[in-house]
């Protein structure tokens, strides 16, 4: 009988047995501790001893393989046609392919060179035409100006002979190009 009795005692205190029992699984919260001096001194000399220092992002990197790569896809293009190749145009890289190219990163904007025409007298060139894309892939944005009536016209106009092309890659990110095309005098 004293087993039996230490059974059903042991029973209850699980809150199996008979009668009202709180059940064994339902576990009280623990009481959230309240800041303690040390603990906020603690916080207020780590703070006070932490540097917080602002890291830009990663800065946009010039690619030239990938612009050439486009120069190369647009003299390929121009040679299915039996239309003569584009030759690479030095001058005209810094004021007008390289500038537009930053200036559209620089506003995360795609736009054309609104001022393209004022660069005639300086590059001492006839006409001038201008592709600008932006894309995850070199091939990509040149399939994107194919499938573009202008900028397809642009890649495979007869009198352009001369071409400029500018490339910056966003690490891990956007590849923005602006591709200038010129005719001499």
């Amino acid at each position: 009988m004293k087993r039996f009795a230490a059974v059903l005692a042991t029973l209850a205190v699980l809150g199996l047995g008979a009668g009202p029992a709180t059940p064994a699984h339902v576990v009280a919260p623990r009481p959230v501790p309240s800041p303690t001096p040390a603990r906020e001194d603690f916080w207020a000399r780590f703070l006070a001893e932490v540097e917080i220092v602002k890291v830009p992002p990663p800065k946009p990197e010039p690619d030239p393989a990938a612009a050439r790569r486009i120069f190369d896809m647009s003299n390929r293009e121009r040679r299915l046609r039996h239309i003569p190749e584009l030759t690479w145009w030095p001058a005209a890289l810094k004021p007008a392919a390289r500038a537009q190219t930053d200036r559209m990163v620089y506003r995360q904007k795609l736009y054309h060179n609104p001022k393209l025409r004022s660069l005639l007298y300086s590059l001492h060139i006839e006409t001038i035409g201008e592709n600008v894309g932006v894309g995850l892939s070199i091939d990509g944005i040149q399939k994107a100006f194919m499938r573009s009536r202008e900028h397809r016209e642009n890649i495979l106009d007869r009198e352009y002979s001369l071409c400029a092309v500018w490339v910056v890659r966003e690490p891990g990110s956007r590849m923005w190009v602006t591709v200038v095309f010129g005719t001499a005098l």
